[in-house]
């Protein structure tokens, strides 16, 4: 669903959590959680959408994007803004360097990727455990094609090793469906994930974790196909799962309520949608500060914020919105860094909802701290940025401040001229920008000195 309304991501070891591991299906804890060493099992739940999406002020039904996971901590292309498709110090979440292993939110870990040899292509052969790894990086890096030669790969390493029904072969064809799903090929995701929840069921158990992850990722595909009654059967029989094996307040219980209020709200459902991610975002509270990865889990909870906020705009509660945008834009930056893509997006959509509620100077200071993020986070002053800079301009139109409007296109044009060739696209736009606030200007003095005549 995308990654973090909603907020649907670089992912650190203690950003995203941990690869579904297929041989870990016990029954959880005297407290209602898997003990640590679960914790992985709870990677292919994360939700994979986002309600955030770019904010265009002169539109105020502007529909709210859907977007991959993917997007959630991933740098992407250099120069390009965020896709449209989330309060404690900052210095208080600690991330651990002990591990070397590339982490991403919603892969299964096959369990016969071994350290026997796989060949990949003529030219490249590797071992099973590093091709794991490689797709999983080249995931995490939005190299989509990359890794889907990677993952395809070990699907048929692990059918000619295992035969088709085996559960290394189920999580082998669940990863294959991640990454068309992050492609954008929904058809055939959905296919794929319901090849792995029936060989699943068939290998390992109906009420098995790794059948509920693949059955959480084909509902939410079916729900971006419109296919509401089957994905809500799904769903419910994910979230079904999830309460038996981890308790009903626990992460994965608050990542299955994720999906079934992004079934809610695109089946037009706005007040069920934002009570389901309401109950999710009270058990995120509860149980982040004894997760195993916190920074992962804080990362969801700021998802849940940022999709109540994007429902919020939606029904036109700004004031509203803008207090779920703020909490989750201070909990990111503990996260994620200030020039985070997603930080990025939540000071996009805060500043929209400022505009809304007509407090233009609270917008404007947003929009001008999001384009020095775009500019820290991509080494370039890009069009993303350009496009920032015409949102600051219309807040300085709606302040009758023109002479801001000017000095802050000036220094732009300055910064401009240190990272971009003189005939940048993105340069012809702000000299454009700046002749026209010019020619308000001017007549706005021709307006007063006729008003003195």
């Amino acid at each position: 669903m995308s990654s973090s309304m909603f907020t649907t991501s670089t992912p650190t070891a203690t950003e995203v959590v941990g690869s579904f591991n297929a041989g870990r299906t016990g029954p959880p804890n005297g407290s209602g959680s898997f003990d640590g060493s679960n914790d992985e099992a709870l990677a292919s739940f994360t939700p994979e959408f986002s309600l955030m999406e770019n904010r265009s002020l002169n539109d105020d039904n502007h529909s709210i994007g859907l977007t991959s996971s993917a997007d959630r901590f991933n740098r992407g292309t250099i120069g390009s803004s965020p896709t449209k498709k989330t309060c404690m110090p900052g210095g208080f979440f600690w991330r651990s360097k002990a591990s070397r292993k590339v982490m991403s939110q919603d892969v299964a870990s096959v369990g016969g990727a071994s350290e026997a040899m796989i060949s990949v292509s003529s030219k490249l052969r590797m071992s099973g455990r590093d091709l794991h790894e490689a797709a999983k990086a080249s995931l995490n890096a939005g190299e989509y094609a990359k890794s889907l030669s990677f993952f395809d790969s070990l699907r048929e390493a692990q059918v000619q090793r295992f035969g088709h029904m085996h559960p290394s072969v189920g999580a082998a064809i669940h990863n294959v469906a991640v990454v068309h799903l992050r492609m954008g090929n929904n058809e055939k995701a959905e296919k794929l994930f319901a090849e792995a929840v029936a060989i699943r069921k068939e290998t390992l158990s109906s009420d098995s974790l790794e059948v509920a992850a693949s059955l959480s990722k084909l509902g939410s595909t079916r729900v971006a196909l419109k296919k509401f009654d089957e994905a809500l059967s799904d769903l419910r029989e994910a979230t079904r799962i999830a309460r038996y094996k981890a308790g009903t307040n626990s992460k994965l219980g608050a990542q299955t309520l994720c999906n079934m209020a992004y079934l809610y709200f695109q089946s037009g459902e706005l007040l069920a949608a934002e009570a389901t991610f309401r109950d999710a975002l009270d058990i995120y509270r509860a149980v982040w500060s004894s997760d195993a990865d916190r920074d992962s889990c804080m990362a969801q909870l700021t998802d849940c914020l940022c999709n109540i906020g994007s429902i919020e705009n939606k029904r036109k509660r700004y004031s509203q919105a803008i207090s779920s945008f703020n909490e989750a834009l201070d909990l990111q930056r503990g996260v994620m860094g200030s020039d985070h893509p997603r930080v990025i997006a939540t000071l996009d959509n805060l500043a929209f909802s400022y505009s809304k509620n007509r407090d233009y100077t609270a917008a404007l200071s947003c929009y001008k701290e999001m384009q020095a993020a775009q500019v820290s986070h991509y080494n370039i002053f890009s069009e993303a940025c350009c496009e920032t800079l015409r949102k600051q301009n219309l807040m300085y139109e709606k302040l009758k401040n023109l002479n801001g409007a000017m000095e802050t296109t000036q220094e732009a044009l300055l910064l401009q001229k240190t990272m971009l060739p003189p005939d940048s696209p993105v340069v012809i736009q702000t000299k454009e920008m700046l002749e026209s606030i010019q020619k308000k200007m001017g007549r706005q003095s021709s307006s007063r000195n006729l008003r003195h005549i």
